[in-house]
């Protein structure tokens, strides 16, 4: 039983969350209407119930009754019928902000609403939530401002990407979208490609546990993505040629996020102009040919941030290690490798990277590194200011060493860590 609050305490606040987790007697939705009723001002609103809890009763609020709201988070409402969503979203036309979490059919619920019913709705997220073609383009219809759409789904809960002929006016506000799967799904593999390659105002991009088999690309397709600014790809497998044409299609791209993916190179399908803007190059938890990260880099004259961690360089004797150029990542500031592993990037590597970038300002090393940087000139990186490493690694008489070292070719430098 939900217990009624007096009117007049409620009137006035701003945030309230419901957390029911324990209690086995079902919700009664009828007393959430009322004390929802009681709070015309609220800006918040979260819900979250047991797995296993159920609901009763309706949800009954009249439209504009949560005029106010910005925010709402609704987790495990299982029993919600399209009819009390309806309620509810005509009750909150104003949220900028709408998480889904493990509900049952806000689908019909979407179909119930009209054009820009939703209209300064600006990021969406739906995990779990089960979706249909027409209540997934009723949705974007009613949020005309959507910029940020998150969508994680599982075998039960498949998001009918494939489905959705592709409407350019109902996405033209989309700026963000990251999409989720649930371990290897079959079915899932190239359905959601359809639904954001032709999204014409695309500024990020983030795929997880997706995979990708399409390798030919259809004219037209990416003709949008000259905005985007950002493509993470994490526990993801993605074909060379079909990276290759995003690549080429995305000539503003920014930063590249890359951890644990597995995909053929998509070098050889590149033109001239692609990842030329690059500021960020991200790799984690991958392997790679010292020759394609030298290709890479040779690629991205204007690259500020280098992270690479838990990155292997499979070493052969065609590709023994990095081949840079001295001089040739001359705005690189930050040049990032985890300083707690002995199996990742060599010291040697790590050299050749930093011989590359005289203007570092930012170098994350294992400590016992800098004995290998005894062929610096005296002052090389005169310009950097943060040095992060391990001092654990050495003893203080070997600290206070290397730290002379680092002074000799660093000397404004100052050590963290």
């Amino acid at each position: 039983m939900v217990e009624l609050p007096r009117k007049g305490d409620l009137a006035s606040l701003r945030s309230f969350d419901l957390l029911a987790y324990v209690d086995s007697v079902p919700l009664s939705l009828d007393g959430v209407s009322s004390i929802l009723h009681a709070m015309p001002n609220l800006e918040r609103l979260q819900i979250v119930l047991e797995p296993s809890r159920q609901t009763s009763g309706s949800l009954s609020l009249e439209p504009l009754a949560l005029k106010h709201l910005r925010s709402l988070r609704l987790s495990w409402l299982m029993d919600m019928t399209s009819l009390d969503w309806m309620h509810l979203l005509l009750a909150a036309p104003n949220i900028r902000e709408l998480r889904l979490a493990r509900c049952s059919s806000p689908a019909g619920g979407f179909q119930t609403l009209n054009v820009a019913d939703l209209p300064f709705l600006e990021k969406a997220e739906f995990r779990y939530i089960p979706m249909t073609v027409l209540g997934l383009k009723a949705f974007f219809a009613a949020a005309p401002r959507l910029r940020k759409m998150t969508f994680k789904n599982d075998s039960e809960t498949y998001t009918p990407f494939e489905r959705c002929e592709f409407q350019e006016e109902l996405y033209s506000s989309m700026r963000e979208i990251a999409i989720y799967f649930d371990g290897s799904q079959k079915g899932a593999i190239d359905s959601f490609l359809p639904f954001i390659e032709r999204m014409p105002n695309l500024q990020s991009i983030y795929l997880t546990q997706c995979s990708v088999s399409k390798k030919e690309v259809d004219e037209g397709v990416f003709a949008g993505l000259y905005l985007l600014k950002s493509f993470k790809l994490v526990q993801s497998a993605v074909t060379g040629s079909y990276l290759g044409s995003l690549f080429n299609a995305a000539t503003s791209l920014k930063s590249l996020f890359w951890n644990d993916s597995v995909c053929d190179s998509p070098l050889e399908y590149l033109n001239e102009q692609a990842l030329c803007q690059l500021s960020t190059l991200d790799f984690r938890n991958v392997k790679l040919e010292p020759s394609i990260l030298d290709a890479f880099l040779q690629r991205t004259p204007h690259l500020q941030h280098l992270i690479l961690l838990k990155v292997i360089l499979l070493i052969t004797e065609k590709n023994p290690s990095l081949m840079l150029a001295p001089g040739s990542l001359p705005e690189l500031v930050e040049f990032t490798r985890e300083w707690d592993t002995f199996t990742a990037l060599s010291a040697d590597d790590c050299l050749s990277i930093i011989k590359a970038a005289p203007h570092l300002q930012k170098l994350v090393l294992p400590y016992y590194f800098l004995k290998h940087f005894s062929d610096l000139p005296d002052g090389f990186l005169s310009e950097l200011k943060v040095f992060y490493g391990n001092k654990n690694t050495c003893s203080k008489p070997g600290q206070e060493k290397k730290y002379r070292k680092l002074l000799r070719i660093a000397p404004n430098v100052a050590t963290k860590g």
